[in-house]
């Protein structure tokens, strides 16, 4: 969607629109009997893809490591994140890298070197993690994760328990 160069540009207003339009979209594809979360979103996103979505929460990550990355492979889509952080932080993150394949982004010259020799490079498709902002990829992705959570706000909710919904909001399991 966006350049994907070093120096970000401003996106135009006509972009944002088309990506607003993307995430209301995607909020509105959403079961209504299900409490809006990142991981009812993956689960739709699944079924949209036709293909697996793993979320791996990440417990040892660097100071400059990403907090997020989405690993794309021949047979399945996997989400890495940051665990030791709060859930709502958790969830702003899984958005994040939705957002990246909501608009089909995508990195040039991969380079597996730096990671686990678990990985098989002919399998991986897409490897985007990014400490930076400043590409429009990254601010694309970023624009993306926030106006779903913003949409999912105002979508009508199921009733039910008040208490409970205040849990599902703040991240609280009741443990």
């Amino acid at each position: 969607m966006g350049k994907s160069g070093e120096g970000a540009v401003a996106l135009s207003a006509k972009h944002l629109r088309r990506l607003r339009r993307l995430c209301r979209d995607l909020v509105n594809e959403l079961p209504r009997d299900v409490p809006f979360s990142a991981q009812a979103v993956c689960r739709h996103f699944e079924e949209r893809r036709g293909r697996k979505l793993y979320l791996h929460p990440l417990k040892e990550l660097s100071g400059d490591a990403p907090c997020g990355m989405w690993l794309a492979t021949d047979k399945a889509d996997h989400i890495f994140f940051e665990e030791r952080t709060s859930p709502l932080h958790q969830e702003h993150i899984i958005l994040h890298e939705i957002g990246h394949m909501l608009c089909e982004h995508t990195m040039a010259d991969v380079s597996l070197a730096d990671y686990s020799g678990n990985v098989d490079p002919q399998t991986v498709t897409t490897l985007l993690g990014r400490t930076s902002y400043s590409t429009d990829q990254e601010i694309e992705a970023e624009f993306v994760a926030t106006t779903i959570a913003e949409y999912a706000k105002r979508a009508p909710k199921p009733a039910g328990d008040a208490e409970l919904r205040i849990q599902q909001l703040w991240g609280f399991t009741g443990d």
